[in-house]
């Protein structure tokens, strides 16, 4: 894994599948772990849930997927852009093969 700096700005360049896609474009400063659970913790699932897609990095993801109720979900899920709906599945599955909540992780397909 290397990265470099040009000016087309940061290039991180790895043999890593596991990576993941990391897209700046819609990020802005206030997308930060702690925004993302501060939104879990004041109930907006659907904005800590997008905020943690734009960072991809699993254990924010699974913590807001985690913490969603079960009745919320149907309405958390239709927000989510096309372009993130992929990701959201990956992680929905991954957390599939450990968690004991099999039901649970349905609700989100």
């Amino acid at each position: 894994e290397w990265a470099t700096v040009s000016t087309e700005g940061l290039l991180i360049y790895s043999l890593d599948d596991d990576l993941g896609l990391f897209d700046p474009i819609q990020i802005t400063e206030a997308v930060t772990p702690a925004s993302i659970q501060t939104n879990c913790d004041r109930g907006d699932y659907t904005k800590a849930l997008v905020m943690a897609l734009q960072l991809n990095e699993y254990s924010l993801v699974h913590t807001v997927l985690e913490s969603t109720p079960v009745d919320r979900i149907a309405h958390v899920v239709p927000h989510v852009s096309p372009a993130s709906l992929e990701r959201l599945l990956q992680y929905v599955a991954k957390s599939l093969q450990t968690s004991p909540h099999v039901e649970f992780y349905l609700e989100w397909t």
